[in-house]
Parts: structure tokens; C-alpha cells; sequence
């Protein structure tokens, strides 16, 4: 791979009679048509002049963003090269060269590229509009780019599915051939330019003849030296010229804006992009970087990460991005998400993602394998110093770590044996971060929740989901269980594009079976439950909290359970009639004393079953089987008070005595 280091070198450096290796077209493919012009299809801008400065690499770099805009269907815009050529920050001068990888590494940390309108062509002046207080901003993000092998049937493709392509030649006049427009040159040597010439690659011709050339087929080539020069700007290279596609890039998936309330935020440690590769004697390494989210614009915010980046320094290249919470003691934990991708082409590479919002002051550690093909032992990309061309250098500290197998770090950047700074940035977007809070995660069937939305500022709206589906939009949201299980409640904020859902699982549980009351003489009793509660139409009777209950009146009662877990169930109303029970005369039965104190003598004339002695509330105070027609009961415990004696006799007499005590 071509590091910034090489690129740089062949800008100033000429290698005299250096013959390139050995190229064979790939053309005549029957996918591909003989002629594709992007001129015919409406899908390149119209050429422009660098004039007397060395700024070819911006204007091939700008033509080929802008055809690709026209591509994708995104419209015509001209866009401004010296933006490019005064904001790159490199040591180097605005007309003193550059390359695809300069402008890429601006446009990665989102320094344009701006309208040519905001920032017009001056090439004698540097002034970057992005080190003003209020910079105009660019109409879309481009943070990718991709360097395409020496292979024109991966060039025609790129140009068919991309649009014009940024490409590099070496320029001999004596080859050009300026009735025809055409240029062919075998072999590079000391009579070519002493600098390549980036120009923009803009279809084929595979039927165009070359004098000299092994074979026909040629590129169309897009200039930057204005209308009056060569075919109204544009001219023929031969698929054999030795010097034409050493360096091809294009630039994809353009980002859009975001609106103002979700800002774009970019973070990196690499001002200066990919300038080298490292490795640690493998081709399998990783890198880790850490970011701390912090506030951007004039509005406190939560923050998405919406994209990872990071560059294949090899074609097929496989990387792997994880991202985490912490790293303490040299170890990775809270592991977020992970995601692989197989690079075909050197480049910058976005890995997407749809995740919650973090707060302020999060920290975010992102992992990245590398793995290059076999014998390529250098994957990891960095940016380090180099004079006279990134002098400006800050490295960062306690940010960046290499391994060699994941587990194992060691830091990098300032104060480290390692003085480089690893190129992977995060792009996040300002956005709401929901939040929610509740008085219980837990219910019966037919109970209700409130909702409370916490969220912080900013936001739109919001939108509660039950299960998937909409239930409400109030800040405060009362929700009713009617089925037991698990229920998923989601809060849905937004903000602007940008929107965060948080979720809770409610356990509802299920109602303990509907009670059944029975009468058995004078009494009523409620099938089993963990406890019970009888009520009659006035009301919830006091005390009555027993499995049965006497009641002293005819009537509608009801009885109320509850399991073990809190959850009720009322019974069906049960008419109870009294029928049975009656006051016996004196001769039946003598109690004394009366009021009774610490004891009570029964004389009976019907031997005696059973005797129960309830209070005012139906509660049974004692119960005792008794055997003779004369009996004492020891009540020393009780209270003063109206108490309820009830007797069952052998003979299935029902007698009812009113005391005092």
C-alpha cells in the first residue's frame, strides 16, 4: 500500500527511467459496453482551471465527489477545491501539492467539502473558512474513501456504479498528442513531469488507437486547466500508458447533514488520517481507542453512535469493530456491540449502527481487529510524525493501545515507546436519551402502573409502546394489566431525526382461582387461600379474617383471597339465611355467672357437642367438644365485652346465647 510517506514522495521526488510492472488491460468484457462517456450521461460538472498552482489533487478529488453526487441521484453542486487546499492542516502549502489521502483525511474529521460559493477559488490566499467562529457548513459528508488495483475491469465498474474516478499520471508533452487529444507513454523516466498529475478519470473508449501503443482502448481523462486546453478540457490516455491509474480513488457513501438539533460530532486522534501501517510481526493485530462523550453546539445533549470508521491498509482486508463500556486493568468489559466486514479495496470504511443514546462523560472503548492477507505483517493504520508534512502533530495520551492478540495492550501515542496514534474515528449525532421510572415492576391482573417519562432535554415527543404497540403519548402514562405473563413496556423519545426507546418487562401475575363459599350449619367457609377478608353489603366486615365466619343476620356475603404473592380474587355474593339457630328457653340451658367472669358453668338438658364462643365480628374466640350435661369453660383471657355462645348438641340441637362480660 502506498502510505501518505510514498504519495508524498512521488510528488516531489522523480525516479528516473523507472519502468512500472507489468499491466494487461482487462478490456472488451461483454458487461461492459466499448464506449461509456459520463459527459453523454449527464453525470460529471464541468471542468474548471487550477491555474499556476499545484492543486491538481483537490480538483480531481472535488470532480469526482461531484459526479458521484450526480450518480446517486443527489444533484449537481459545485463544490469548493480550495477548501481542500487552505484546510487540509498538513505542512504542506495550499499550491505546493497533496494527495487523496490529504483530502480524505480532512473530509474524515468533517472539514468539508464546502459549495464553491462559501469559498471560492483563491489560490494565492489561505483562507480556511472552517477556522472561522461560524463556518459554512458542507451540503453532505463524504467520509469514505476507496483505492482501486492497477485493473480496468475494476476501474469500468467503479465508474459505472461510482461516477468519475480520482486517478494519477506522469505528464511528458513530448507524448501528447495535441491534434488528436491523445497521450501514450511506454515507460517513465527522467524526461516526464518531476510530479505525477492527479486528473479525473471520466469513462473509456475501447476502440480509441494509441500511435505506439501494443493495443487499442484508452480513458477518458477530465483535466483542471480550464476549457482552452486540450478538447475543451478533456483528453485520451491508452490502457498501456506506463504512468496513467498509479493512484485511483473515489470517494462513496455520502453522508447526509443532520439537522441542527442533531448535530454530527466526530471523534478521532488522527488529525492527519492514515499515514503509515503498523504491525506487531503478524498480519492479524488490534488496535483500541478510547472517547469520552462530550457536549458539542450550544445544546446539552445525549449522544448516538451512528458510525465507526477505520482504514484497510490492504485489499481484502477483514476487519472486526467492538465496541465497549470499560476497559480496567488492561481488560475489555460491557462488550455493546460487534460487527465484521471483508474490505475488498484499500480505504476507509464505515461500520453502521443503531444503538442507544449514551450521556455526557460516557466513555467508549472501540476494538479493532485487523487482518490482512498472508505476508502482509503491517495491518494496523496510523498517523505519526513526519517532517515537512505533519510537524503539527499532538499526539494523544492514554487513549490508544495495539495488541497482538486482543487481550494483551500497549499504549501508543504521547510519552509511550510507540509515538503514533491509531486511525479509527467515532461519529455520533446529538439525540434524546429516554428514561422512565415506575412504582412497581410488578402486578396483578387488572392492576395498573404509572409511567413517569424522565427523559432530559432535548425532545419533540414521546410515544409509549405496550408490547409493540402504541398505547399513549402523556408524559404520564397509566397502563392497565388484564393477562398475566411478561409485558414489555417501551418509551419512545425524539429529537429531531433522532430517536431513543428504553424498555422494562412487567411481570403480571395471574389471580389466585375465584373463591367458593359454603355453608356448614351456622357458618360460612371460603375454599383455601393464603388469606382471607369477609365482606357483607354494608362493607368490609372488621376482623373477619379467618377461612369461615358466623354471621348473626341474614344476608348477602362475600369473601376476599389473597395468594402468597399479594394478588385477590372476591367470591360470587352468598345469600345466607339463618334458619336454624334460635335462643333456647332457661330449662334448656343455664349459664352462670352471667356476666360471666374468669370462667362460665353450662348445665345442658341436651348433652352437649360442640361449643364455639365468637366476638361481635364472627371471629371464633374458642371452640371445645364437650362430653356431660355440665361443663365449665376457663376464659380468663378474654376481654370485656358482647361475645356469641354457640352449642351443636349430640342430638344436632343449634343453640345461640348472647353473653356479657
Amino acid at each position: 500500500m502506498k502510505t501518505q510517506k510514498e504519495i508524498k514522495s512521488k510528488l516531489k521526488l522523480i525516479v528516473p527511467f523507472l519502468v512500472l510492472l507489468n499491466f494487461s488491460p482487462k478490456w472488451g468484457y461483454s458487461q461492459f459496453q466499448p464506449v461509456y462517456d459520463l459527459r453523454t450521461n449527464n453525470l460529471i460538472t464541468p471542468v474548471k482551471d487550477q491555474g499556476n498552482c499545484g492543486s491538481c489533487w483537490a480538483f480531481a478529488t472535488i470532480a469526482a465527489i461531484e459526479s458521484n453526487w450526480k450518480k446517486t441521484g443527489y444533484g449537481t453542486y459545485i463544490l469548493s477545491e480550495d477548501n481542500v487546499i487552505d484546510c487540509h492542516s498538513f505542512d504542506e502549502a495550499p499550491c505546493y501539492g497533496g494527495s487523496f489521502f490529504m483530502a480524505h483525511a480532512l473530509f474524515s474529521r468533517h472539514g468539508g467539502t464546502l459549495l464553491n460559493a462559501n469559498d471560492a477559488y483563491t489560490p494565492t490566499i489561505q483562507d480556511c473558512p472552517l477556522s472561522q467562529t461560524f463556518p459554512p457548513g458542507p451540503p453532505s459528508y463524504n467520509e469514505e474513501i476507496r483505492f482501486l488495483p492497477k485493473d480496468t475491469n475494476i476501474m469500468k465498474q467503479a465508474l459505472i456504479d461510482h461516477g468519475a474516478l480520482a486517478t494519477t499520471m506522469f505528464f511528458n508533452i513530448a507524448n501528447y498528442n495535441s491534434a488528436k487529444y491523445k497521450y501514450y507513454d511506454n515507460q517513465l523516466d527522467a524526461t516526464d513531469s518531476l510530479y505525477p498529475h492527479c486528473v479525473t478519470l471520466a469513462g473509456w473508449n475501447d476502440t480509441m488507437t494509441f500511435q505506439g501503443a501494443p493495443g487499442a482502448g484508452g480513458w477518458i481523462i477530465k483535466d483542471s486547466y480550464g476549457i482552452n486546453w486540450a478538447q475543451a478540457g478533456y483528453f485520451y490516455v491508452s490502457y498501456y500508458d506506463a504512468g496513467i491509474l498509479s493512484e485511483t480513488a473515489y470517494f462513496p457513501n455520502r453522508q447526509n447533514v443532520p439537522m441542527s438539533v442533531n448535530k454530527s460530532n466526530v471523534y478521532f486522534h488522527d488529525t492527519y488520517g492514515w499515514v503509515d501501517n503498523f504491525g506487531l510481526g503478524s498480519n492479524t493485530a488490534y488496535g483500541l481507542v478510547k472517547y469520552t462523550i462530550s457536549p458539542s453546539g450550544s445544546t446539552i445533549s445525549a449522544q448516538q453512535i451512528k458510525r465507526i470508521g477505520t482504514y484497510a491498509v490492504e485489499d481484502n482486508t477483514t476487519i472486526i469493530i467492538s465496541i465497549y463500556k470499560s476497559f480496567s486493568a488492561g481488560v475489555l468489559s460491557g462488550l455493546i456491540t460487534s460487527q465484521s466486514l471483508t474490505c475488498p479495496f484499500k480505504g476507509f470504511y464505515n461500520f453502521s449502527f443503531t444503538l442507544p443514546s449514551d450521556s455526557i462523560g460516557t466513555d467508549i472503548y472501540i476494538k479493532a481487529q485487523y487482518q490482512t492477507p498472508v505476508g502482509k505483517n503491517n495491518p494496523v493504520p496510523i498517523e505519526k510524525y513526519e517532517a515537512n508534512h505533519t510537524s503539527g502533530i499532538q499526539l494523544s495520551s492514554n487513549s490508544c493501545w495495539v495488541s497482538t492478540n486482543g487481550t494483551t495492550w500497549i499504549p501508543t501515542g504521547q510519552g509511550s515507546g510507540y509515538p503514533f496514534d491509531l486511525c479509527i474515528k467515532m461519529y455520533t449525532e446529538n439525540a434524546p436519551k429516554a428514561t422512565f421510572n415506575m412504582n412497581t415492576d410488578s402486578i396483578c391482573v387488572g392492576g395498573s402502573i404509572m409511567f413517569n417519562d424522565i427523559s432530559a432535554l432535548p425532545k419533540d415527543s414521546i410515544r409509549w409502546l405496550l408490547n409493540g404497540t402504541y398505547h399513549g403519548n402523556m408524559p404520564m402514562e397509566n397502563i392497565i394489566f388484564n393477562t398475566a405473563g411478561q409485558h414489555l413496556v417501551e418509551l419512545v423519545v425524539f429529537s429531531g431525526n433522532n430517536n431513543d426507546t428504553t424498555g422494562k418487562t412487567i411481570t403480571v401475575l395471574p389471580l389466585p382461582p375465584t373463591p367458593l363459599i359454603t355453608q356448614s350449619n351456622d357458618s360460612l367457609f371460603s375454599s383455601y387461600a393464603h388469606a382471607y377478608q369477609w365482606y357483607d353489603n354494608s362493607g368490609i366486615i372488621p376482623g373477619a379474617t379467618s377461612n369461615y365466619y358466623v354471621p348473626q343476620q341474614s344476608g348477602i356475603y362475600f369473601v376476599l383471597i389473597t395468594d402468597q404473592y399479594g394478588c385477590n380474587n372476591m367470591s360470587s355474593p352468598f345469600n345466607y339465611i339463618i334458619n336454624n339457630i334460635s335462643e333456647i328457653s332457661t330449662e334448656d340451658i343455664k349459664l352462670f355467672p352471667n356476666p360471666f367472669g374468669n370462667y362460665l358453668n353450662i348445665v345442658c338438658q341436651s348433652k352437649p357437642g360442640i361449643i364455639l364462643l365468637s366476638d361481635v365480628y364472627g371471629q371464633i374466640i374458642l371452640q371445645s367438644t364437650l362430653s356431660s350435661y355440665k361443663s365449665t369453660l376457663y376464659l380468663q383471657h378474654l376481654n370485656s365485652g358482647i361475645y356469641y355462645l354457640h352449642i351443636i348438641t349430640t342430638e344436632g340441637r343449634r343453640i345461640f346465647k348472647t353473653l356479657k362480660l
